[in-house]
């Protein structure tokens, strides 16, 4: 039996990567906006993980958002700056690795905000470049 040993991002984006059954190398994100903690991401490029040389790859909180990680935290968690900051991340990641898929997930998030995130996106993304957004539940069964 092959065991993987890696963070709880690069497994729910190696998992949901390999639910797909692409027929070609893609490249998808996870990005995960949970309560009490700061948001982040998994990375499959090219139908690889992608760890960076450090494995500080995904790091999402870290986008110079122009704010201190307090006041970040707090507007993470707050219903009326949730929209544009995630949005704002989910922006990074497209521009960075033009994915073909990010699932989102978390506890802050819900299916009403995939389009809002969506629409905060294209804010910034022409439309021929905005990959699938959707909803994953259930990252754990990734």
């Amino acid at each position: 039996m092959e065991v993987i040993v890696d963070n709880n991002m690069n497994l729910t984006v190696y998992g949901f990567y390999q639910k797909q059954g692409y027929d070609e190398e893609k490249s998808v994100a996870v990005a995960t906006f949970i309560e009490v903690c700061f948001s982040g991401a998994g990375m499959m490029v090219g139908g690889h993980i992608h760890r960076g040389i450090t494995c500080f790859t995904g790091e999402i909180a870290f986008l110079p958002f122009g704010m201190s990680h307090d006041e970040l935290y707090r507007q993470l968690h707050d219903r009326a700056t949730f929209h544009s900051l995630s949005g704002r991340a989910v922006t990074s990641l497209i521009a960075i690795m033009n994915p073909e898929t990010i699932a989102l997930t978390g506890s802050l998030v819900d299916s009403g905000d995939v389009d809002i995130i969506r629409q905060e996106s294209l804010k910034y993304i022409p439309e021929m470049h905005m990959p699938k957004l959707r909803l994953l539940e259930h990252p754990d069964e990734d």
